[in-house]
């Protein structure tokens, strides 16, 4: 019982407070009205002017009625501060949900395309793990697989030309890069080449990530590259399967960043690509 009192004069005492204020204009209005009788009994010369100062007394609550009024007013005017205030905390909150919601999106957006990425690069291990060679006629002293087949071709493959050229490398050295297009069962590269071209094209043309962002993804690839790969993809681009859309993607990311200089048919090739195909250039913004 005793807490139960104690609850309710707590909030009396919250409500009483609250309207301070207006306690005091009442006060203030009774005690100037018994003031008001008080002179009009006593110091009246004549009792008829009792009924006389009544009329000042309606006055003066007259008076104090039009100050409740702006009272009011004042009343009504804090609370629609602190509506505003309220209204701008709620903008604020709304701001912070806003930016939380963008992160979230970007993060969805990251997560479709990284999804997307890896499955195809998976795919391309795959593809360069199915690769196989042998040659129909028997030509070549080797059979290969994987992997193995870039080196085969690039370092032992037959070619009867005049000087009878042990592999891709001796063959461009001796005829020049043309000769690459020409080569005897090249066509074994191609699905390679192919899917390769166009994971680097899905990073390059996607809007699911930042530009900025978008070099180090190429690094990935990169990474997965061999060294007799990326002299495959290097004469390749050079070729006219390649020279049009893929060798510009490869000059863009910096794709031949790893390559041996040492392993190249001839070493002047190099200044057949622009810098930018072995190192890196700034990252472009959205």
């Amino acid at each position: 019982m005793r807490k139960r009192i104690s609850v309710y004069f707590r909030l009396f005492n919250i409500k009483f407070k609250k309207h301070l204020g207006l306690w005091w204009l009442l006060a203030i209005c009774f005690l100037l009205f018994d003031l008001m009788l008080f002179i009009s009994r006593y110091f009246a010369d004549k009792p008829n002017e009792f009924g006389d100062s009544a009329g000042a007394v309606n006055g003066l609550f007259s008076a104090f009625a039009f100050a409740g009024v702006v009272y009011a007013i004042f009343l009504q005017k804090n609370e629609l501060e602190l509506q505003r205030e309220e209204l701008i905390q709620t903008r604020e909150e709304l701001k912070g949900q806003k930016h939380e919601f963008e992160q979230q999106n970007e993060t969805l957006k990251r997560q479709r395309f990284e999804n997307t990425f890896f499955n195809m690069l998976q795919l391309q291990q795959e593809i360069t793990t199915s690769l196989y060679y042998k040659c129909p006629d028997g030509a070549d002293p080797f059979e290969a697989s994987g992997r193995q087949v870039f080196q085969s071709f690039y370092c032992h493959k037959k070619y009867f030309d005049q000087m009878e050229s042990w592999g891709l490398q001796q063959l461009i050295h001796n005829h020049g890069v043309q000769y690459y297009k020409d080569s005897t069962d090249i066509h074994v590269f191609d699905h390679y080449f192919r899917h390769l071209y166009r994971i680097v094209k899905y990073v390059d043309t996607t809007n699911l990530i930042p530009n900025k962002d978008k070099y180090d993804y190429i690094c990935i690839i990169r990474a997965t590259l061999s060294p007799y790969e990326l002299l495959m993809i290097f004469y390749n681009c050079l070729s006219p399967a390649g020279i049009d859309k893929f060798k510009p993607l490869i000059e863009k990311y910096a794709l031949l960043k790893n390559l041996r200089f040492d392993l190249l048919a001839k070493p002047e090739h190099k200044t057949l690509y622009n810098n930018s195909a072995y190192e890196k250039t700034p990252p472009q913004e959205n």
